[in-house]
Formats: structure tokens, sequence, C-alpha cells
């Protein structure tokens, strides 16, 4: 900018500073623009309700019908998510107990194919009757009769 302009651009601000300055602390432009701002304020509550009843009446969804849709669609969303966590956490369990029970499975085919390369113990002969506990012990002590003890001499 040139001179001229930049010193007629302070002489503007310098003045209408002043003015603002001068309007700032006059009490009846402050009392007069308080009760303007109060009266647009009541203007647009009623504006504001009589859009909304004309949007009821051609069933058209108002301001805070679409707030509460979106809160809505928000929960929603939140709650998919948390189900969705949910679900990751037990298919990574399932994953870890697939494993477990595929390693389990390794292991008992590992013992069955180990035990079967190794060789057979004769079994005993079916014939032959096997001693029972009833057999093993003497018939004394089994509640029969009790052997004659040796008498004494006199």
């Amino acid at each position: 900018m040139n001179s001229a302009t930049e010193m007629l651009f302070k002489q503007w601000e310098k003045m209408f500073s002043g003015f603002m300055d001068y309007l700032v602390r006059n009490e009846t432009f402050l009392s007069s623009m308080g009760k303007m701002m109060e009266s647009s304020s009541i203007f647009k509550m009623v504006v504001d309700k009589s859009f909304e009843r004309a949007l009821e009446s051609m069933r058209m969804p108002t301001r805070k019908d679409l707030e509460e849709t979106l809160y809505a669609i928000r929960k929603l969303e939140s709650s998919i998510l948390d189900t969705q966590e949910q679900l990751d956490a037990i298919s990574q369990q399932l994953s870890q107990v697939g494993e477990l029970v595929a390693t389990q499975a390794r292991i008992e085919l590992g013992r069955a194919e180990r035990a079967e390369a190794q060789p057979k113990a004769p079994e005993a002969s079916v014939d032959a009757p096997a001693a029972t506990d009833a057999q093993a012990v003497p018939k004394a002590s089994r509640g029969g009769k009790k052997p004659a003890s040796p008498k004494k001499a006199s």
C-alpha cells in the first residue's frame, strides 16, 4: 500500500475504534442491544416452534427427531462394536481350544502308534485259573476252624 492509503486506513481505524469504545461504554446503547438480543431470541424460538409444527403436520422429521435417531444409531453402532470385540475374543479362545485338542489328539495318536510298535508280552494262560485272594489266605484267617494248638506236657 502507498502511504496515502495507509494514512487513510489508520485514520478510519482510529475513528471506528473510538466510536466502538463510545458505544460499549454507553448504557443506553447496551440496554437497547440487550433488549434487541432478547427479542431476537424470543423471535427465533417462535419461528423454530412454527417450523417444528409445520414439519410435524407434513410428517417430516424435526431436528429433535433427527438427533434422537442419530443418538439411537450411535448407540447401536457402539453395541455392535462391543459385540464384535466379544466375538473376536470368543473366536480367539475357540482357536486356542482347537489347537489344544489337535495337540492332544497328536499325542494320543503317537502313544497308540508306539504301543502298537512295541512287542507284546505273553499273556497268561486261560486254562490255569489265577489264584484269588481267598485262596492265598490260609483257612484259619478266613473264619474257619482254628487248628488245634499243641498241648503242653504237664
